[in-house]
């Protein structure tokens, strides 16, 4: 099933790699719990029924459905292609470039022990503990072609109204440095460069992001009567995330004056904990009838970034070539980010033994997430306001639906799914759509499963943005392919 879906804003976080941005936020917000193969075979939707793992995160009442004491190990392969295509230039001179992107991740790894209890009442009291991934950060793509305007169009807007000495590192001050934008005449804080309005610039860029957020988990769950269920969880993410960017202008066919060529290279690193709290509950009013409820605190992020750029700018003055090249420091950054809150409402329906149906309702507020600046100059506390205004400004509500079933038949199953997430943009209705399929054996002992999704969306991507100059934009088209594995022993 493929889905199209463009969100304008949605790369927006391009525009620097060297400080945090509303992005940002949203990309370390967003959780896609990933846990067992059938799990994800029913589109995700098993906080009502319990009895895998993955309810460790999703709804921890659902371990208390536990009999007997279980292991889970959950590789995955991730596969992903991404299609890049310039904007704004001659369709038929901007190439589309397809790049792949390949890696083996662990999903969950998870131990649940299952205990009876000394009292009639509660029949059940389990304790879980593992790991599941919540967000993959994987995805590399390359563009290439002419459109109108360049990068020092950012640099000029960055450096207006400073002096040369005040301008930042990072950007505008590497382009001072080389050249790529100088002084207009004897005004030391107005500044341009060698493009003007109308010039087709040849450019290009790689990307490359890596990483994910994969939570540590400790969970205890207790069954009452066999009507109610209740469970805690305490999660601990770890937060992992790399990109690199190289971009590149160059003029080979001598058409703009001066200019010859220009390269930009950026790099981040993020990297930290953090801690939340989840809450479940399951009711039972008849033994074929299930629902389930579960809420989730915001995860408090403790993150620090690493991060560094370089220029080179060529040009020819007078009939001569001239090079130049400069590098940034090492900049480094502390601070805090707190995740929205998150509510989960579900139901199945047991159809006697032979199969069962099961759907999920996920409530997130995106704007509700909020950064806070360590030791923070005054400068600094300014940009946290503001930041947390954007967030505010540009995020909403989204809700994400999942729906699957389980077909039973001796010891296979088999699995369909379906989900649907809203955009979490203001203004913005699109949704992103994926579809679940999967296969199982079960055993008294042992169990294997498999599962597959596929989701194909389409993305704009920004280089660079300015208010005034024009920016450069790339529209990605992505298909993303997930196969899951789980082996599992019943001790």
């Amino acid at each position: 099933m493929k889905t199209r879906i463009f969100i304008a804003i949605l790369m927006s976080w391009a525009l620097t790699s060297t400080a945090q941005t509303s992005y940002e936020a949203l990309r370390n917000s967003i959780f896609t719990p990933q846990g067992t193969a059938r799990t994800i075979g029913v589109g995700g939707a098993i906080g009502a029924f319990g009895a895998d793992y993955t309810t460790i995160y999703s709804n921890p009442a659902g371990l208390a459905s536990f009999r007997r004491s279980e292991f889970t190990l959950s590789p995955k392969w991730l596969s992903a292609t991404t299609e890049s295509q310039l904007q704004g230039g001659n369709p038929e001179e901007n190439s589309t470039y397809i790049n792949r992107n390949n890696k083996l991740r662990l999903s969950n790894v998870g131990v649940i022990t299952a205990s009876t209890s000394p009292s009639k009442d509660w029949t059940a009291v389990n304790f879980g503990m593992g790991i599941i991934r919540l967000a993959d950060f994987d995805q590399k793509y390359y563009f290439e072609g002419s459109s109108e305007g360049s990068i020092t169009g950012r640099f000029i807007e960055l450096a207006d109204g400073s002096g040369p000495s005040s301008l930042d590192p990072f950007e505008a001050g590497l382009a001072y440095n080389t050249g790529a934008i100088y002084n207009a005449n004897e005004d030391s804080t107005v500044y341009v460069s060698d493009f003007v309005q109308g010039d087709i610039v040849p450019k290009g860029q790689s990307v490359k992001t890596n990483g994910g957020i994969s939570e540590l988990d400790f969970a205890l769950a207790a069954n009452y009567k066999e009507k109610l269920q209740i469970g805690v969880t305490l999660g601990i993410p770890f937060l992992r995330y790399s990109e690199n960017k190289s971009y590149f202008e160059r003029d080979e066919n001598d058409d703009i004056k001066y200019f010859n060529e220009l390269t930009y290279d950026e790099s981040l690193n993020t990297i930290g904990t953090g801690f939340n709290l989840k809450l479940g509950l399951i009711l039972k009013p008849v033994h074929a009838v299930r629902f389930g409820l579960s809420v989730h605190t915001p995860t408090f992020f403790k993150l620090n970034d690493t991060y560094s750029s370089s220029m080179t700018y060529d040009f020819t003055l007078n009939g001569s070539d001239n090079f130049y090249e400069d590098s940034s420091p090492d900049g480094y950054f502390e601070y805090k980010l707190r995740t929205p809150w998150r509510f989960i409402a579900s139901g199945g329906f047991l159809i006697q033994k032979m199969a069962f149906l099961t759907a999920e309702a996920e409530w997130v507020d995106y704007s509700s997430s909020f950064y806070s600046f360590k030791n923070a100059s005054a400068e600094d506390l300014a940009y946290e306001q503001e930041l947390n205004q954007q967030i505010a400004d540009k995020y909403s509500s989204a809700l994400a639906l999942r729906f699957g079933g389980e077909f039973r038949t001796g010891p296979a199953r088999l699995r369909l799914g379906y989900s649907t997430v809203s955009s979490p943009y203001k203004n913005f209705n699109n949704t992103s759509d994926a579809i679940h399929a999967g296969i199982g054996i079960r055993t008294k002992k042992f169990f294997f499963d498999f599962a597959y999704v596929l989701s194909t969306y389409a993305e704009a991507y920004f280089p660079y943005e300015t208010a005034l100059y024009p920016k450069a934009e790339v529209n990605n088209q992505v298909k993303r392919e997930d196969y899951i594995v789980t082996f599992g022993f019943k001790f």
